[in-house]
């Protein structure tokens, strides 16, 4: 009798960690379903907006330094001055249209950059290089100009060495040559008196 008790209460919980699982599951995604297009963008308020339109702004500046030729990089523009006012504005623009009304809220994004590049001009940041490609490029400058250093270095000590091993210049001058003391001491003439 105490196992199925046991087994009643378990099943019993069991069934609503389940059900509390798949409520939230369900419940988030309608949310976030929601969330992605007019209906959702109009139900929050204005600190939503400039929240969404900042973490969308940060999540495409890292899409495009890590990736600067994926789709994410050369989808959505970032012009250089528009403000968060500005975006929220031309989203509101967007969604206030009948036939932009029903548009995902990526595709919303897309036409208020385009829009605002034509006012605020162009985007700084084009698909180019990565932030990796820049300090690869960097540290190659940087380990060619040690290269040539080394080189210069080595360059000089081989020409001293060249310069040491060349022979010696005689420094004495010629009347030093005559003088027998100036000769080597198994050359030194004979002494005055001594004949072999």
């Amino acid at each position: 009798m105490k196992l199925s008790k046991f087994a009643m209460r378990t099943g019993f919980i069991k069934g609503i960690a389940v059900g509390a699982v798949i409520g939230l599951l369900v419940g988030s995604a309608g949310l976030s379903s929601a969330a992605f297009g007019k209906k959702g963008w109009d139900r929050f308020g204005k600190m939503f907006k400039h929240g969404y339109v900042a973490g969308f702004k940060d999540c495409v500046r890292i899409a495009k330094f890590s990736n600067p030729h994926g789709r994410i990089a050369t989808t959505y523009v970032l012009p250089p001055t528009a403000k968060g006012d500005h975006w929220v504005k031309a989203i509101d623009k967007f969604y206030a249209d009948p036939k932009f009304a029903e548009r995902p809220m990526s595709q919303i994004m897309i036409l208020a950059g385009k829009e605002l590049e034509s006012t605020f001009g162009q985007e700084l940041i084009t698909p180019g290089e990565s932030a990796f490609e820049v300090l690869r490029r960097i540290n190659d400058r940087r380990r060619m100009a040690e290269i040539e250093k080394r080189k210069a270095k080595a360059a000089a000590a081989a020409k001293a060495a060249a310069v040491d091993k060349t022979p010696p210049v005689d420094k004495a001058s010629p009347e030093d040559k005559a003088s027998p003391e100036a000769a080597p001491a198994d050359k030194k003439a004979p002494a005055a008196g001594k004949t072999d």
